[in-house]
């Protein structure tokens, strides 16, 4: 409630009421004086033992007040520029255009007063009122025109007439170079409050460029007088280059190079800094001052100048931004307290009574004895004060443990503590963000007894505090329970219930502000896992909200302890999804006879010495996902939103070389992110969580020429993360790794922080990536056993897959002797020979190493290549003889010292022998699969695995994506009937209902034939001449006799009867539109009622009739009059009169929404609605049904065209990119898919309907009024259906059956003259001749179309069938079955629902 007005305030609907928390948006209330009430509904147990409701209220004030209006001259508010003279540089000065107004940013300010004057002159005093105008042109200087003092124009210091938000000018107008002028403006707001602001304003002689500076981000900085007021933390500094109209842009940014200086500022005396240890970026667009720029400077200065110079080529006069910063000071000179609270009674702390013991030590720091779960502690802070003289806004309370961990407490007073040795702080914060920490107390937790932790389970604290709406109190229960489980992982169903019941209210805790974010985080995380399968997709949901609430504009600490929750709580509800998508695939049979099958193939293609019967390849099926995989898929893919919005919130706080900021997340997962230049990338290595990325060029990664950066300057951002657990733990391919492999994760961004998609690079990525702990297999020690065949110790290493790594490990137990080991490997088994020991390699020839003793061979992925199954290593000795001398008669002896070489059969020395094989494998997010394309294995040891890849990922955002490929070799191998049922039996289907159809739509199409022409009613005379035709639109069949009469200015007709005209088609039947030939004698006028009846004749209901509206046009005029009626004629319907009369309708009748809506949607319905057309269709239209029918056919076999070729091809969340309207957001996928779509479908079902309805027919019909006439007057001339022109007099007469008489004057009596009706008819076909000429005629095609119409719609059915049958074929049953049911909701929620909607709406909007 407004209390200066005594009025009630009602609260906008987006602001939520129901939270603990209440949470006013800024601008939500006027200012003034205000009274809040907050009103709890309490369930206790009263004296009776009853549970029982109060209502207790209570109420607060809240004061409203105005805030400071922020207005800068130039952008980035600068104070302090240079521009040159006598170039045609101008000078402009836009704070209409950078203010900001907290308040009412809607409502521009209303008054500009603006002043110039010379560095060092003082203004005029108040009440001395001295003009100051700057000059038209130089000539007025030095002519005697009083510009001869000082001031900017020669006039003094003084005030300028300019009253305009803006104020512009030729810098060649200042008076004098080489000195510094400075203009001020002050402002006014609607409301009266002031600003104003300064700049000034170098003029030197030369063509210096125009330069800017600004904070970047923009609200790390809070404009002040002359300066913008800091934290004294890392600041971003931005520079830029703006380039005036007729100056010329150099280099990219317009300036080129752009070097930064610092200076620090100690009253009036300007000191230059050396800053190069301590910021980063100083030749750079954007320069960092690190903290350690203020520890080092902050004690000597409290105000800095960072300048930025630049030169263009050619020139000496540099440009100049100066931007002015001053250290924001934290609140000072308060003190808080923590004091623990006692429960006189259990239930008196809801009722609010209780008394407070201060248990707090006096030693400092001061020490507080807490029982766990049952103390409150009451924390409060007082007499803290602004340096700079604003309020505090914010005081926030948070805990910190032994490893550091931060616990987000309360901005309340009560808090109650886990079983934890915990360290209490307050934290005071001015609304720049500068905080002072207090500590208040080191916390020495007591365990309850058993007699209070009964009491306190009885009491069901947690749920009351989820009740009340207490995220402080449910967050501290939550930690306590979660310290006392963690030493035993429960994933009970009971513990699952507990959290799924938990996750239920999160949505209900605040989140307005980053603290808050915080808080929820954690008891999200608390309870991320483990969770009920269906309650995860709930939780995925709540920190996707969660990562919108967060503040991107919070201080960087806070963004950090965000991104470090959100990461451990992805790492959790990660850990759930994988664990359940595990279970789902594990029970799955056809997925255990598929991987025994691929077992079977990969052992086949093994062995050498096969068949070639049996190495006949086999066709290798592609993985079909499972449910549970795209489930799983489809929630991985939202979190790691998640942490994509996390690392660009912080990459927004990064500068090119600096060290990348890294965020840990509990040894869960860790994550680094920063921007490099692209010049400096090869070679460079970065390394997050022990996994380590070595950097090829910037051109290889783009596949450009080596010399792409040349004369250019690119940023090139980063983002890296490593996860101790999988991310993607399901696909294909999930087999080939552990349950405790590690993923790595990199992704480019640009400048803007636009994703970089990374494809086929020219040289590879080298990743590192840690082995897990537990991967490494033990050495085992061997005793040797050869044969004299097999001199070989032999051991089998099993290699599952493609392109592996393979690494032996092998140390003699006799290092001495180690020069004569050999070992000898094979991709197939050794059985007893050394046939196919093709690869011998003596022990020195092996990588050795020093710290363990061990040799190791290690075959890299090139070198396994697609052999896969066993691979046979061989151990064994060498002995070396000499030869020896023989003289052999025959052979010619070996030379003396020659020593013969041979296996020894004998070897019996003992040795230490491990292996393991190692994949480099990545996630195809298309496929659902695990996949080596593009990687392999060139480094392997027991504690890391080494990859090259060309990609970072498999997936980029682009805007077209290619459809699903179709292998037809696969398509007509596999097109058996019962295979593929499902596609077989759609198609069948669907073509047998168009043909019964076909049918259907043919017959009534010759009904409709019957139904068209107009009937001449039974009672027309033949010698009556005047026509009308009545087209009557009914609702209800009548078997009464419907009579009527018209009545006009000049005659009303005679009782006509309507339904008894001479057809053989029915007359009124429900929703029908009749046309009758009526006959009077003469005309009866411009027409003013309609009386009609029926006699209520018939049996029943078939007596009542529903008359919607009559037309009657007059055909000799054209005129055209309206009854409008919507009523029964029925005794037992609506007020019971069976007869009407019915005036014409007037100009506001006839647009009156509800009729003229009400018959546009009919007949859009009927005739635009295509598939409702087909049933619908006015029996007038050349649109035949069989041609809607076969149109309806064509876009929904194209339609089902289209979504088979891109089913499953968008993710559910884009990498990035794309348009976000709101909660709305559409990937680029998306777009490029829609695209296409309509590009495929659009074109040739708009053709076909086009040609169907534009055709003309082939033989021109007699229109059916003539013959309609020639039946009424056989002997007489066929009056054409034209506008002819009849005068308007009450003086016309019948004169025999083939001659009108009428007067050209109303007012006369008597007959001027007498014009054959010959004649007449003949002067009307040339007025119609001349009407013609004027008016547009109505587009139509030859007739040939429609055969053209036919040809298109049968290549479209055909087409689209074939490649209909072909997707059915390679996507197999299940997939398609899926397929088909989301297809199915699809068309019919289109049919029955989008296009009718879009019929209303459009009817609607042109109505």
């Amino acid at each position: 409630m407004n209390i200066n007005a005594t009025e009630v305030v009602k609260l906008p609907e987006t602001v939520d009421t129901t939270k603990g928390t209440l949470y006013l948006p800024p601008r939500t209330l006027h200012y003034g004086l205000y009274s809040v009430t907050v009103i709890y509904n309490v369930s206790r147990t009263n004296e009776d033992g009853v549970l029982v409701w109060e209502t207790i209220t209570g109420e607060s004030g809240v004061n409203v007040g105005k805030s400071d209006l922020v207005v800068v001259a130039v952008k980035g508010g600068a104070p302090r520029i240079r521009r040159g003279r006598p170039t045609l540089q101008t000078l402009n000065l836009n704070p209409g255009h950078f203010y900001f107004d907290p308040d009412y940013p809607e409502i521009p300010l209303v008054s500009f007063t603006w002043q110039c004057r010379e560095e060092g002159e003082e203004l005029p005093s108040e009440g001395e009122k001295v003009t100051s105008d700057p000059p038209t042109s130089r000539e007025e200087y030095g002519t005697g025109q009083g510009r001869e003092g000082g001031g900017c124009w020669g006039q003094g210091p003084g005030m300028m007439s300019n009253a305009s938000p803006n104020f512009s000018i030729s810098v060649n107008l200042f008076r004098t170079p080489y000195i510094t002028y400075k203009i001020e403006v002050a402002t006014r707001s609607k409301d009266g409050r002031t600003s104003g602001t300064g700049v000034e304003v170098e003029v030197v002689e030369g063509d210096p460029p125009t330069l800017t500076s600004a904070c970047s981000p923009p609200w790390i900085c809070r404009q002040v007088e002359g300066a913008q007021l800091v934290n004294p933390q890392k600041l971003i500094l931005e520079s830029g280059c703006v380039v005036e109209a007729g100056e010329e842009a150099v280099g990219e940014d317009g300036c080129g190079k752009v070097p930064l200086n610092v200076a620090g500022v100690a009253g009036s005396l300007i000191q230059p800094l050396d800053v190069m240890d301590v910021a980063i970026g100083l030749n750079q667009r954007k320069l960092a001052l690190l903290d350690d720029f203020w520890v080092k400077f902050g004690s000597q200065f409290r105000t800095f100048d960072v300048q930025v110079t630049a030169t263009r080529p050619g020139e000496t006069s540099e440009g100049l931004a100066l931007q002015r910063i001053r250290i924001n000071e934290a609140p000072v000179g308060g003190t808080c307290t923590a004091e623990v609270m006692q429960d006189i009674h259990k239930d008196e702390e809801e009722e609010g009574s209780f008394e407070v013991e201060v248990r707090v030590g006096r030693e400092e720091p001061p020490t507080l004895i807490v029982t766990a779960l049952t103390d409150t502690v009451i924390l409060n802070c007082t007499d803290w004060e602004d340096p700079e003289g604003f309020e505090i806004p914010k005081y926030s309370f948070f805990a910190t443990t032994e490893r550091g961990e931060k616990v987000t407490l309360t901005f309340s007073s009560k808090v109650i503590l886990p079983y934890a040795n915990l360290t209490l702080w307050a934290g005071v914060s001015d609304q720049l963000g500068a905080e002072t920490l207090y500590m208040t107390a080191v916390v020495i937790p007591l365990l309850p007894s058993q007699e209070l932790f009964k009491e306190y389970q009885t009491r069901k604290t947690l749920l009351k505090a989820v009740s009340a709406r207490d995220q402080t109190r449910v967050d501290m229960l939550l930690r306590n329970n979660k310290a006392n489980d963690e030493e035993e992982e429960d994933e009970s169903s009971a513990t699952q219930e507990k959290n799924k019941d938990m996750l239920s209210s999160v949505d209900k805790f605040s989140i307005t502000s980053m603290d808050e974010v915080l808080q929820v985080n954690n008891i999200l995380g608390s309870i991320a896992d483990p969770l009920p399968k269906e309650s995860q997709e709930g939780a995925v949901a709540a920190l996707k909200t969660l990562a919108v609430a967060a503040d991107s504009t919070a201080p960087l600490a806070q963004q950090k302890d965000f991104a470090a929750g959100a990461l451990a709580t992805t790492a959790s509800l990660l850990t759930g999804v994988n664990k359940n998508v595990k279970k789902g695939n594990g029970t799955s049979e056809k997925r255990a006879e598929k991987m025994v099958a691929m077992a079977r193939r990969r052992l086949r293609r093994s062995i050498w010495n096969q068949t070639e019967a049996e190495e006949e390849e086999e066709v290798e099926e592609e993985y079909l996902p499972s449910e549970e995989d795209e489930d799983a898929n489809k929630k991985v893919e939202s979190l790691l939103g998640v942490v994509g919005s996390a690392q660009g919130s912080l990459l927004a706080s990064a500068v090119v070389g600096e060290e990348p900021a890294r965020v840990e997340a509990g040894g869960k997962v860790n994550m680094a992110v920063g921007f490099f230049d692209a010049g400096e990338l090869d070679g460079r290595v970065v390394g997050v969580g022990g996994a380590t990325y070595v950097f090829p060029s910037y051109c290889s990664i783009v596949s450009e020429p080596d010399d792409c950066l040349t004369n250019k300057s690119i940023t090139v951002g980063i983002q890296m993360a490593k996860w101790s657990n999988q991310v993607h733990g399901y696909g294909g391919g999930r087999e080939s790794l552990g349950d405790d492999s590690s993923t790595v994760q990199l992704s480019l961004v640009d400048a803007a922080s636009h994703p970089l998609p990374v494809h086929n690079a020219t040289r590879d990525f080298i990743i590192h990536i840690p082995r897990d702990e537990g991967s490494s297999v033990e050495p085992e020690v061997v005793e040797p056993r050869v044969s004299n065949t097999m001199p070989l110790s032999i051991h089998k290493v099993e290699v599952p897959l493609p392109n592996l790594g393979v690494s032996v490990l092998v140390s003699p137990s006799n290092q001495s002797d180690a020069s004569q080991w050999v070992l000898a490997w094979s991709s197939s088994e050794l059985n007893g020979s050394l046939e196919h020991t093709e690869n011998l390699l003596y022990f020195n020839e092996l990588n050795y190493h020093p710290d363990t003793g061990f040799y190791e061979l290690f075959l890299d992925s090139e070198t396994i290549g697609e052999a896969t199954g066993t691979y046979s290593i061989g151990i064994g000795h060498y002995n070396m003889t000499e030869a020896v001398q023989e003289e052999h008669p025959c052979f010619e002896d070996p030379p003396p010292g020659t020593f013969i070489y041979s296996f020894a059969t004998g070897f019996n020395e003992s040795y230490s022998f491990s292996s393991f094989v190692s994949s480099c494998l990545f996630f195809n997010k298309e496929t659902l699969s695990w996949s080596s394309e593009g990687c392999r294995v060139v480094g392997a040891n027991t504690t890391i695995t080494t990859c090259a890849c060309n990609h970072l990922t498999s997936f980029g955002s682009g805007f077209f994506v290619a459809p699903n490929a179709i292998d037809f070799s696969y398509v007509f191998a596999n097109a058996g009937f019962l295979d593929n049922l499902t596609i077989y039996l759609t198609l069948i289907i669907s073509l047998a209902l168009y043909f019964i159809g076909l049918v259907y739509a043919r017959i009534k199409d010759r009904r409709d034939v019957e139904k068209v022409g107009v009937i001449p009613l039974a009672d027309n005379e033949p010698s009556d001449q005047y026509l009308y035709v009545l087209i009557v639109h009914t609702g209800h069949i009548p078997k009464s006799k419907v009579q009527f009469l018209i009545a006009g200015d000049w005659e009303e007709s005679d009782v006509r009867t309507l339904n008894e005209a001479k057809t053989s088609r029915p007359l009124l039947t429900r929703g029908s539109v009749d046309h009758y030939l009526m006959a009077t004698s003469r005309p009866l006028g411009p027409l003013h009622y309609l009386r009609i009846w029926h006699d209520n004749g018939g049996k029943g209901r078939s007596s009542s009739w529903f008359l919607g509206y009559m037309v009657v046009r007059d055909i000799q005029t054209g005129e055209q009059f309206q009854f409008i009626c919507n009523q029964w004629l029925a005794v037992e319907e609506g007020d019971g009169l069976i007869d009407r009369l019915v005036a014409v309708a007037g100009e506001e009748q006839l647009r009156d929404l509800s009729h003229v809506f009400t018959h546009s949607v009919d007949k859009s319905m009927a005739d635009d609605h295509l598939w409702f057309s087909v049933f619908l269709r006015p029996p007038r239209s050349r649109f035949t049904r069989v041609q809607r029918l076969s149109s309806c056919m064509a876009l929904l076999y194209l339609s089902m065209l289209v979504n088979a070729m891109f089913y499953q091809k968008v993710p559910e969340d884009g990498a990035g990119g794309g348009l976000r309207l709101g909660p709305v957001s559409i990937s680029p996928q998306a777009l490029g898919i829609g695209f296409i779509s309509n590009l495929i479908v659009f074109p040739p079902s708009f053709a076909i309907v086009f040609f169907f309805r534009k055709s003309r027919p082939r033989k021109v019909k007699e229109s059916r009024l003539q013959i309609a006439l020639r039946k009424q007057r056989e002997s007489a001339v066929v009056v054409e259906v034209s506008q002819a022109v009849w005068p308007s007099s009450p003086d016309v007469e019948s004169e025999g059956s083939g001659n009108f008489s009428y007067s050209l004057d109303p007012k006369s009596t008597t007959l001027n003259s007498t014009v054959s009706l010959k004649e007449l008819i003949a002067q009307q076909e040339k007025d119609k001749d001349k009407n013609k000429v004027g008016r547009r005629r109505k587009l139509s095609l030859p007739w040939w179309f429609v055969l053209v119409a036919w040809f298109l719609c049968a290549v479209s059915i055909g087409t689209a069938v074939f490649f209909l049958w072909a997707y059915g074929i390679q996507f197999g049953n299940a997939k398609v079955t899926k397929w088909l049911t989301a297809l199915l909701s699809s068309i019919v929620s289109s049919v029955l629902f989008t296009q009718p909607v879009k019929i209303y709406l459009g009817d609607e909007t042109t109505n």
